[in-house]
């Protein structure tokens, strides 16, 4: 699928193939951080809901959207209370990132929604096998 009948907006089906050649996706063009994503991703299948279109990088169609990932990583602000309580500089906006754990000791995983960008020859209509 190119660009034509991709809507923002729409869910669709990425299938990221077992085989990325050089060729039709060349790393100087694309970048080490898209290539290492898609190399992680290599025979996979997932949905995407649709954000941005004609997007075109290294002449290849591309499309920008989210999709679900299961992840126990967060993120949290510190608000100016708790900058103050640890003695921290005022004025500046302090995040902890870190990972999730249950009372138990376990990981814990909610789903969060990961922006990505992928060539739109990778989309699906959702349904078709």
């Amino acid at each position: 699928m190119r660009f034509r009948g991709v809507v923002a907006g729409a869910t669709y089906l990425v299938r990221v193939p077992v085989d990325l050649p050089p060729g039709r996706y060349p790393l100087a063009a694309l970048g080490p951080v898209l290539y290492r994503e898609y190399g992680r991703l290599r025979g996979t299948t997932f949905e995407l809901t649709v954000t941005a279109t004609a997007v075109v990088l290294a002449g290849i169609p591309m499309v920008e959207g989210l999709r679900v990932v299961d992840s126990g990583r967060i993120e949290v602000a510190l608000t100016p209370a708790q900058v103050e309580a640890f003695g921290l500089q005022s004025g500046v906006a302090y995040r902890i990132r870190g990972e999730w754990y249950g009372a138990d000791g376990r990981a814990v995983e909610m789903p969060v929604a990961a922006a990505i960008r992928v060539p739109a020859r990778w989309l699906h209509p959702l349904g078709e096998s």
